[in-house]
């Protein structure tokens, strides 16, 4: 790895890397081993931790021991980081830990300086809770969520990462915890029991996500404020004048109840499906947006891929077989730059609409407009006899492969300036049975030189 960036951290130091092969970024964390340490403890949970899988959990893809001798502040520059306390100086004696891990460039707390939607903030607090819904389901307690550790990947997904703090629960009279042995986590999403000596549950980290769920919902323009804010939350929980979504207050403040027994699990919370509706309804009406585009892009690449199959036959049965084969492929489309593909597709479908158009484009479509539905081969077709007005495309499936698409290749041969449309008029008759009905297929295309087509 090359490019590395550092920065200090709770437990240790990060460093952003760069893998030089497939040009890949990631998270390098280096957690120093105090010497009471059960060093062997600390690093079966590292790996139980790599082996978390989870959409909004950051990735663990590699545990290893090693000494501090690795200099990677050598080579380092400096990053933006979510934590604030210091490791010290390096010394080459102390353990460490080395764990890999995915590399998201923004935490929350960038996206509390700036302000979300109500949508965009509901999402990313559903993501939340569904990557620690996870974490628990492992039987992990995470004991840091804020919005310092929580991480945005660049596909605007919501992950938890930094583990540094995380511990598997034990059992005691009969109830899954963990005895906290000190004042764990940033003070303001700290749940009231998180002291020192303290049982903890998985409780403890729900406290954490009223905390945030306020801090998404109400954004401040200063650290400041939302430090006060947060401050008379926690005292009284009580909201301020300008809270702008009072069917969310019951739930925050349940949330954040001082008694662990009264929270929710995130199985409860995630079961609330009125919580989530604004969610929902806005990923519903994305999802319509959406298929409407893939239904119209289907649509044209039908149109586009009928025609193909049609020009071919086309240009097997006529006599402009030859003048294909030597023509420049593909006959320069992209020059006619007042006609597009879907427009030109469209006139195939409906030609006669393009008539009555008073524009650059219709004035080029006027040849094949005029082949397509005034030709003589045109008039003797039965069905226009008798009345049916069918689309070409339709005329096509009666049996016309030939002679209708024989006449737009005309067309596109003379919009491209290769063959005047007169001298190409004869070659259609010939191609036609007697009845204009269908190929004749006794008769033999000549040998067509493109010079000669010309003149």
């Amino acid at each position: 790895m090359a490019q590395i960036r550092s920065a200090e951290g709770s437990s240790g130091q990060v460093f952003l890397c760069k893998n030089m092969l497939d040009q890949h970024e990631y998270a390098l964390k280096k957690i120093f081993i105090e010497e009471d340490d059960d060093d062997e403890k600390i690093l079966e949970e590292a790996r139980i931790m790599a082996s978390l899988d989870h959409p909004h959990v950051i990735r663990y893809y590699q545990v290893w021991r090693g000494d501090n001798s690795y200099n990677f502040e050598k080579f380092a520059g400096e990053f933006d980081s979510s934590s604030d306390d210091s490791s010290g100086k390096r010394d080459p004696s102390r353990s460490c830990i080395y764990i890999l891990m995915e590399y998201c460039p923004k935490t929350l707390e960038t996206v509390f300086r700036e302000g979300i939607s109500e949508e965009l903030a509901m999402r990313y607090f559903r993501q939340i809770v569904e990557g620690l819904d996870y974490i628990h389901s492992q039987g992990l307690i995470h004991r840091d969520i804020c919005s310092q550790n929580l991480f945005l990947d660049s596909e605007k997904q919501m992950k938890i990462g930094d583990f540094g703090l995380a511990k598997f629960m034990e059992v005691k009279d009969g109830e899954f915890g963990l005895q906290s042995s000190d004042d764990y986590g940033h003070h303001f999403y700290r749940s009231p029991e998180a002291t020192k000596n303290s049982w903890i549950t998985q409780k403890s980290d729900i406290y954490s996500l009223g905390v945030l769920l306020f801090g998404l919902l109400y954004p401040s323009k200063t650290e400041v404020m939302r430090i006060e804010k947060l401050n008379e939350l926690q005292k009284s929980l009580d909201f301020p004048d300008d809270w702008k979504y009072p069917d969310l207050i019951p739930l925050i403040r349940v949330l954040m109840s001082k008694d662990p027994s009264v929270r929710p699990s995130t199985a409860d919370i995630l079961a609330r499906e009125q919580l989530w509706a604004i969610v929902d309804d806005v990923q519903v009406q994305q999802l319509k947006e959406e298929n409407l585009q893939l239904k119209e892009q289907l649509q044209q690449l039908c149109l586009l891929d009928a025609l193909s199959e049609i020009l071919v036959v086309q240009l097997h049965a006529a006599s402009l077989a030859q003048v294909w084969l030597l023509s420049p492929w593909p006959l320069r489309l992209n020059t006619l730059d007042s006609i597009s593909i879907v427009d030109w597709v469209k006139l195939i479908i409906n030609p006669k609409s393009f008539l009555a158009l008073d524009d650059e484009a219709s004035k080029e479509f006027q040849l094949f407009a005029a082949i397509m539905c005034d030709h003589v081969w045109m008039c003797r077709n039965k069905g226009r006899v008798e009345g049916i007005k069918m689309a070409p495309i339709e005329l096509a499936r009666e049996g016309n492969e030939a002679a209708h698409l024989l006449a737009g290749w005309a067309a596109l041969l003379n919009w491209n300036g290769l063959v005047p449309i007169s001298n190409l008029l004869p070659l259609i008759s010939q191609a036609m049975d007697r009845d204009g009905h269908r190929p004749n297929l006794n008769y033999k295309s000549p040998v067509v030189e493109l010079n000669d087509l010309k003149h």
